[in-house]
């Protein structure tokens, strides 16, 4: 395996750490306290260690671009899932869409990506998805409330 994608896999379990939480050596405190990582609320999750607790990502239900909706709890205990969010006119995004989606191609029987679209019309999402080649679900975050919680 060469060393760009032992990089990006790398960068997959970090961000799964971090979207569904590690594993702490008590419970957590108070459900609803914020956590470290920008302010985020966590949930206090029963795990089958009496003494363990999991912190879990905030929970959303977003319209995806087939029409659908996207519910990030029903991801949960599945596999890891990294919010990949972005924007048509972010050069970053631009540059990485592609690239997330030839990961996606690859992983996606080991990883979920759920791309969250940044307060854009459905039809300026969907354009720009289709035109770099998604293959992983969308959806958008019109309020931009998502992107606030993370």
């Amino acid at each position: 395996m060469n060393k760009q994608i032992k990089i990006r896999l790398g960068v997959i379990a970090l961000f799964a750490l971090v979207l569904f939480g590690m594993r702490q050596s008590g419970p957590v405190e108070s459900v609803g306290q914020q956590s470290a990582l920008h302010g985020a609320p966590t949930s206090q999750v029963k795990t089958s260690s009496p003494s363990a607790a999991l912190n879990v990502a905030p929970d959303f239900t977003l319209g995806s671009l087939d029409g659908g909706s996207i519910r990030l709890s029903d991801y949960h205990g599945e596999k890891p899932v990294i919010l990949d969010f972005w924007a048509s006119w972010c050069h970053n995004c631009q540059r990485s869409f592609p690239k997330t989606a030839k990961l996606y191609e690859k992983y996606s029987d080991e990883v979920e990506i759920i791309g969250v679209n940044m307060r854009e019309s459905s039809a300026v999402a969907s354009n720009f998805a289709q035109k770099n080649g998604a293959n992983f679900p969308n959806v958008i975050d019109t309020p931009g409330t998502v992107g606030r919680n993370y």
